[in-house]
């Protein structure tokens, strides 16, 4: 028979991984005001197409593209030459009329003409004074004047082209004030009333501005079923342009419960789905939870779905964590 000298040893080590010391803060209920986010674009207060009245060629274009205009300032020409000859024949037409009204005038008055044909005289004075007004009317509206101070957005016409009346050639926005307008849901309009205080958000300038509920929709679109509404902002470095996008949030005064959790807690994975570590006080340990976040809170992030008032998320620790984890509590110092 062979003997066993010493012991012998089975199996492997069993050590668990040790407590990962965090830091938690329970869920916050607060009650807030009520608040409507909305997207839109921004555009300018005014915007005005500009075409001559008259048609013609062209023959001087004053203006730039994107460059700034004064109300009155000329912004393109139409060649005078065949309103010119115009007003001249009108002239002279209506100096004709004139001499022969004087002349009737004057047989009138010794009693050899009859009152009709007096007044056939003076009709065609009439008649001729309106043509030579038209036809200087023509001469003024071969200039194409500015009708508001602003910004020239579009110049749509060369010299030499031929244009017809009414044509949009120009388009000007005016300086000043900048407007969104955006959609609300009908769920919504009822919470929002001209003079609201906005806070409006341009991503390309990376800055928030102030603004003001200037008008609510009185009629919801037949499609989609929103109302418009329209933001005034208030534009006085010419930052703000017409076309950029602004993501809009208006604090009504309608009260809410909302549920908060420092910034901190929340975690945004790569594939960009946020989620909280969730502390079991009971258990010692921490789960991950995916929660749904809805903007900010005054306590810090507001958490739409995922989370109940009164439950601990690890604020402080959580880079360490993984599904599960044990851990040990230390509560946020407020």
């Amino acid at each position: 028979m062979g003997c066993h000298s010493g012991s012998e040893t089975t199996g492997e080590s069993t050590a668990q991984p040790a407590a990962v010391a965090v830091i938690t803060q329970p869920v916050q209920q607060l009650t807030q005001r009520h608040t409507v986010a909305l997207s839109g674009a921004l555009e300018a207060d005014k915007t005005v197409d500009v075409g001559f009245q008259i048609g013609g060629r062209v023959s001087r274009v004053e203006v730039e593209e994107g460059g700034r205009v004064r109300q009155g300032q000329v912004l393109a020409r139409l060649d005078p030459g065949s309103y010119r000859f115009a007003l001249d024949a009108a002239t002279a037409t209506l100096a004709r009329a004139q001499d022969e009204y004087g002349r009737l005038q004057l047989m009138y008055d010794r009693g050899s003409l009859t009152p009709s044909d007096l007044e056939a005289a003076r009709t065609a004075v009439a008649q001729a004074r309106a043509q030579q007004q038209q036809a200087s009317k023509n001469v003024r509206d071969g200039q194409l004047r500015a009708p508001i101070s602003g910004r020239l957005a579009r110049r749509g016409t060369d010299p030499g082209e031929l244009v017809g009346p009414g044509t949009p050639l120009f388009t000007i926005v005016s300086d000043g004030r900048i407007v969104v307008r955006a959609a609300v849901p009908e769920a919504e309009v009822g919470a929002l009333r001209p003079g609201l205080a906005a806070r409006v958000a341009v991503p390309a300038l990376d800055s928030t501005f102030a603004g003001r509920v200037e008008a609510v929709g009185a009629v919801a679109d037949p499609a989609s079923r929103t109302y418009a509404v329209k933001i005034t902002l208030p534009n006085p470095q010419g930052r703000l342009r017409p076309g950029m996008i602004a993501e809009v949030r208006l604090a009504t005064a309608r009260p809410e419960q909302v549920l908060a959790v420092p910034g901190e807690a929340v975690v945004r994975d790569a594939d960009q789905l946020t989620y909280v570590f969730v502390a079991d006080a009971a258990r010692r340990q921490a789960f991950r939870r995916r929660v749904q976040v809805g903007g900010v809170a005054e306590a810090g992030v507001r958490i739409a779905s995922g989370l109940r008032a009164g439950e601990l998320v690890v604020v402080g620790g959580q880079q360490r964590l993984r599904d599960g984890a044990s851990i040990t509590l230390t509560p946020a110092v407020r």
